[in-house]
This record gives C-alpha cells, sequence and structure tokens, in this order.
C-alpha cells in the first residue's frame, strides 16, 4: 500500500480538546493518523481504518524531563505522535488500550488546566505591557483596535479554561 499524505486546515481551541480528541478518532477510523501538527495544519499519512484513542495533554516544563515524560506514557500504552508549544499529542489503539484516558483523576486535569492559564498569564502581563507601550504609536487606532480583539479573545479563553476547571472541581 502506498503511503499518502493530507494536510488539514482546522480550528480548534485549548478549551475544545475532547473535541479535537474525538475528531482525530473519527480520522483514523477513516484511515488517517495523526503524524505532526503545527499551527492550525494537522499532517495525516493514510493506512487501514483503525480505532485509535487520542489524548492531549499541556505540559509547560519544555525540553526538561521529556524522556521520562514520554516513557511514562508508553508504559502505560501511549504513543507520542505529535508535540506543538507545549501540547503534546497521543494515541493508543482502542482495543488494547487499558485505560482510556491519560490522567487518572480529575486533579491531574484540573492541573493540566491550571498550567495552561499559568502560561497564558505570563503572556498576558508581556502583551499588555507592549500594548501600553505602544499607545502613543502613531497607528495607535489600529494597534488599540488589534489589543481590544486580542484581549477580549484572551478573556473569552480565560473564561473558558477556568470553566473547565471549576466543573472539574465540582466532579470531585
Amino acid at each position: 500500500m502506498i503511503k499518502r499524505f493530507r494536510k488539514v486546515f482546522k480550528v480548534f481551541w485549548a478549551w475544545q480538546d475532547e473535541a479535537e480528541e474525538i475528531w482525530l478518532r473519527e480520522m483514523a477510523q477513516q484511515g488517517w493518523f495523526l503524524t505532526d501538527y503545527t499551527f492550525l495544519v494537522y499532517t495525516f499519512v493514510s493506512g487501514e481504518p483503525a480505532d485509535y484513542i487520542y489524548k492531549l495533554d499541556y505540559r509547560a516544563s519544555g525540553r526538561r524531563d521529556l524522556d521520562e515524560y514520554l516513557t511514562i506514557f508508553a508504559d502505560s500504552g501511549w504513543e507520542h505522535v505529535a508535540e506543538f508549544l507545549n501540547w503534546h499529542y497521543f494515541r493508543s489503539p482502542a482495543e488494547t488500550c487499558a485505560v482510556p484516558d491519560i490522567y487518572s483523576d480529575n486533579q491531574s486535569k484540573i492541573e493540566k488546566w491550571r498550567r495552561l492559564l499559568r502560561v497564558m498569564t505570563m503572556l498576558f502581563a508581556v502583551n499588555l505591557t507592549l500594548a501600553v507601550a505602544n499607545i502613543s504609536n502613531p497607528a495607535a487606532g489600529l494597534i488599540r483596535m488589534i489589543y481590544l480583539c486580542f484581549f477580549s479573545f484572551y478573556g473569552y479563553a480565560f473564561y473558558k479554561i477556568w470553566g473547565k476547571i471549576k466543573h472539574l472541581e465540582q466532579g470531585m
């Protein structure tokens, strides 16, 4: 069988990880398996349709202890298939997947979202500093509009992620 590659442009936001995982599983069931992800572009390779469970994890510690991190998942039956901006994509065949989730409890899931919020808070502070520094720019009107859109989206993202945390805390 000749391997074919396919690139798909698709938008999922961080708080839509479950929908993204379902979509990746559906792609595998159609014979398209994730090999790489870069900003909004998924790369797939063709193969015999199979049922794979995909899971995403956010790990903000960069390359530090990456081998140990990946070994823990591999020992649990999860194959690391892609990485982008601290997001890690794992998969496991559904029929042999001993654990259908990479997290064993809600507290671990809450910590994943809190790690993401910490990074987002740092990025927000940097962008707020840049916004204030650019307020006197001759093109300030356009810059203000861009920052207004950016900060509005950031606020919405915080709201959605904070909602996921609260939902998980209620389930504890």
